[in-house]
């Protein structure tokens, strides 16, 4: 069998931590990024791709903004995306005009009381992906339809199509005794992508990619637990769950689409008192703005976060030394992996560090996404935490995986199947952070469009739309916003949301042109000015803030 570049990177990334996969995929994406700023920035197709895309996704945005750095190239792709972003409004606001009015407080009323009979609910879309059928369509009012992306993102695409020959050579290969052995001395793969794995493997093929899984997660949840503070070992277990740092949602998680999507999920009714929809001026500084629906679903999302740790803290967890481990694992499919994890308080179990509902919860969505696995990491940093507290709460779901494949195993006859396997490790809902940070966005669209709709003051649309008023809305929460106006008449909101859009993209268009021009050498004496932002406001303006998506 021909062993080619691929095989041998393979091998090599079985020897480093984490899943091989993620790790290859992830390089090739940041890769990409980097040819991108150097070569193509000017290509035709490529900058028709961006468009179409309305730039990269969050995640690769903000990555592209970290790794590099590339002003020009920045202003250069998003005043070409803001170009068209502007004519789109334009043909929503003419879409709009043609709305029947509807009066105020009928509006308010439906948009509090009657939210949930026109939107999915996103659960009952989450078993019909899981059980086999094709995504949710997108939303397809005509907002969504123009503001929206209508491609994917160039780096997903190539993460995408990385994954896919990487799998293809790992599955075409795990079976050969060499491979086999170094893929069963590694950490194995993560979730996502053994599931993956286990949905194209067949016969020998997966038999070969599920002996060793046992082992793995005994040695991972073992070094988890034993890691040293402020090293990434300490959150192995959790980054085996979710998956390494720069995997999204699009690329392996197709349970988890449903909020990785710009769209609303079910509220209890009631508006959120996280978005203050008109504000007074931030400042003389135009380009001083921010999303309020980003800060609400990111407020959210630290709510969430900080209950985790507070439940940890509650448990009275704290961390024994390696030496002190009563037991070690032996790496049997059928037995529990060793803790070094002990109670500080009297009577509390150690291997129980959140409250039952909290555990399930967990249990069910097999952890958190990838993105959200990465910001409890940084946030138990930031606090000043051992960071191998996130592998201690993903340590009683791989406990769980294991004895659910064990038990499949035991009623599979022969050769297991791959799809059984599979269905039985998917996770059974989203994650948990992101149905927090889905609904605390949700709530705060709908009190931005409840707030407009029903304050008649003219001079408060003046005063909001002011440049440097702060609030103003990335594109996703944009078309979330004039989504809801849509459906629900609210001719009133929409119209102060787009003037207000319209006037503030005109400003930054202005000086995403100055800072273009001030890159030529023959304006290089000229002063700078606040112009040096323009491209990473735009970056945000488009994408939203970090961690959103």
């Amino acid at each position: 069998m021909s062993r080619h570049s691929l095989y041998f990177d393979l091998l090599d990334a079985f020897g480093e931590p984490g899943c091989a996969l993620c790790r290859l995929a992830t390089r090739s994406a940041a890769r990409f990024l980097d040819v991108l700023s150097y070569e193509n920035v000017n290509d035709y197709e490529v900058r028709e791709w961006l468009r179409q895309a309305r730039g990269f996704c969050t995640v690769h945005a903000w990555q592209w903004v970290d790794d590099v750095r590339d002003g020009l190239g920045t202003a250069i792709i998003y005043r070409d995306i803001l170009h068209a972003v502007q004519a789109d409004t334009r043909t929503i606001a003419g879409l709009f005009s043609g709305l029947p009015a509807m009066p105020a407080a009928m509006a308010a009323q439906r948009l509090g009381a009657r939210l949930g009979r026109w939107l999915r609910h996103p659960l009952a879309e989450l078993a019909h992906t899981i059980a086999g059928g094709p995504p949710a369509p997108p939303a397809t009012t005509p907002p969504a339809r123009f503001l929206l992306p209508a491609g994917v993102c160039p780096a997903c695409h190539a993460l995408q199509q990385s994954e896919r020959i990487y799998l293809e050579t790992l599955l075409e290969h795990v079976h050969e005794r060499e491979f086999h052995e170094r893929y069963a001395a590694s950490v194995g793969l993560c979730l996502p992508h053994l599931l993956r794995a286990l949905a194209q493997a067949r016969g020998r093929t997966c038999e070969a990619l599920v002996e060793p899984v046992g082992a793995q997660w005994d040695r991972v949840v073992q070094k988890a637990m034993a890691g040293a503070a402020a090293d990434l070992s300490a959150a192995l277990a959790l980054r085996v769950l979710a998956g390494e740092r720069g995997l999204t949602a699009r690329s392996v998680l197709p349970w988890q689409q449903h909020y990785a999507a710009w769209r609303l999920v079910e509220t209890d009714g009631e508006p959120s008192d996280a978005c203050m929809v008109v504000q007074e001026a931030a400042g003389a500084d135009p380009l001083d703005v921010a999303c309020p629906i980003c800060h609400a679903a990111l407020e959210g999302l630290a709510h969430y976060l900080d209950h985790l740790l507070a439940e940890l803290h509650r448990a009275g967890l704290r961390y024994a030394p390696a030496s002190a481990l009563a037991r070690s694992g032996t790496g049997s499919l059928g037995e529990e992996p060793a803790h070094a994890v002990v109670s500080s308080q009297e009577g509390t179990d150690p291997s129980a560090p959140l409250p039952q509902a909290d555990a399930d919860e967990w249990v069910s969505a097999r952890g958190l996404c990838a993105l959200h696995a990465w910001s409890l990491v940084q946030r138990l940093s930031e606090a000043g935490e051992d960071t191998a507290l996130a592998g201690r709460l993903a340590a009683p779901v791989l406990a769980a995986l294991r004895r659910w494949l064990r038990d499949t195993l035991r009623t599979v006859q022969g050769r297991p199947d791959g799809r059984v396997l599979a269905r039985a490790l998917a996770p059974e809902t989203p994650c948990p952070a992101c149905r927090a940070r889905a609904l605390a966005e949700s709530r705060a669209t709908l009190a931005l469009v409840t707030r407009l709709n029903t304050d008649g003051r003219a001079d408060a649309a003046d005063a909001a739309g002011r440049p440097g008023s702060g609030a103003i809305l990335c594109l996703g929460h944009l078309a979330l916003a004039l989504e809801v106006a849509w459906r629900q008449g609210a001719r009133a909101a929409a119209r102060r949301i787009i003037a207000q859009q319209q006037r503030f993209y005109g400003v930054l268009e202005w000086h995403l042109s100055e800072y273009i021009r001030k890159q030529d050498d023959r304006f290089r004496d000229e002063p700078r000015g606040i112009e040096q932002r323009a491209p990473w406001v735009a970056l945000q303006l488009i994408a939203s803030a970090r961690a959103v998506r």
